[in-house]
């Protein structure tokens, strides 16, 4: 019961600094948004192209999203609330698609619109994912990847989509590196918020988070224990000492960059060919989808 409790008290204060800290979505400048720069100028071209010849065939709107930096909000959530923002497909239809790239993460994920989800399932994505994009990207041709990327999607949503035999050798040691990441991740936003407590306060929530975070990468008593200890004692001693107000420890880092509003983002992508006039139908996305790394 005590692990639950401090579990969910975990959850709360990761909720309240994704809130805080959360990326603006770009506005939609076209099919293709590549904020990221993964792709030439005439890449970028050919896939509108394709994509707008795509959807003035079926009426099904796939768009591309890239971004440089995510700076510690999770893929599926900033990948979905894009989606919803967006509004791509069809309002009645909901036959949106989103495919989204984190660069610097190495993530990659595909949002499927609801009116989608019983042609391009879930596994269906995943394996596109993890068995047609992960290996170009690996090889550093994106273009390669997101195209043929596109063609799958375009295959399972039409019933053709045949799963290629292939597998990704480093699939489980890329778990466990997203489990530990995870943990620092987490580790990382509870810190920031013990330069705000009372030293003695900052200590008993050093040993607490070390205990919380300690049994959800190791599964065990005895480690978490010896991690509470041990961030008991050096947390206080790190983020004692720092300056007073917003952007104190690790938690208040602002981007700096160029955005399109308010907050954090970043600008120069290269998106709109064709001559602009694309927007969202209305569409609607409840999460559906799957994500990868490479």
């Amino acid at each position: 019961m005590l692990r639950l409790c401090l579990t969910a008290i975990l959850l709360i204060f990761v909720v309240a600094a994704s809130s805080a800290s959360a990326l603006n979505v770009p506005a939609l400048q076209g099919r293709v948004n590549d904020h990221a720069r993964l792709l030439s100028p005439e890449q970028a071209a050919a896939l509108e192209e394709k994509l707008r010849a795509y959807e003035a065939k079926t009426t099904n709107q796939i768009a591309l999203l890239t971004v440089p930096s995510l700076e510690g909000e999770a893929s599926e959530d900033f990948s979905v609330r894009a989606a919803r923002e967006w509004e791509l497909g069809q309002e009645k239809r909901n036959n949106g698609v989103l495919i989204f790239i984190a660069a610097e993460e190495r993530g990659i994920r595909i949002e499927v619109g609801y009116g989608l989800e019983g042609a391009l399932t879930d596994a269906q994505s995943s394996i596109i994912i993890r068995n047609i994009m992960i290996p170009a990207f690996r090889e550093g041709d994106f273009n390669r990847g997101i195209d043929a990327g596109v063609d799958a999607i375009q295959a399972a949503i039409a019933g053709e989509f045949t799963a290629p035999e292939t597998s990704s050798p480093r699939r489980s040691r890329d778990d466990s590196n997203e489990v530990f990441s995870l943990g620092l991740i987490l580790l990382i936003l509870f810190s920031s918020f013990l330069s705000y407590l009372p030293l003695p306060v900052t200590g008993l929530a050093g040993g607490i988070i070390g205990g919380v975070v300690g049994s959800f990468l190791v599964g065990s008593i005895f480690l978490p224990a010896l991690a509470g200890v041990f961030l008991g004692i050096l947390l206080p001693l790190l983020f004692r000492g720092t300056g007073g107000g917003p952007g104190r420890g690790i938690g208040g880092r602002a981007y700096r960059g160029t955005g399109w509003g308010t907050g954090r983002g970043w600008g120069g992508g290269r998106g709109g060919f064709g001559g602009g006039g694309f927007s969202g139908g209305g569409g609607s996305f409840g999460g559906g989808g799957a994500s990868g790394r490479w």
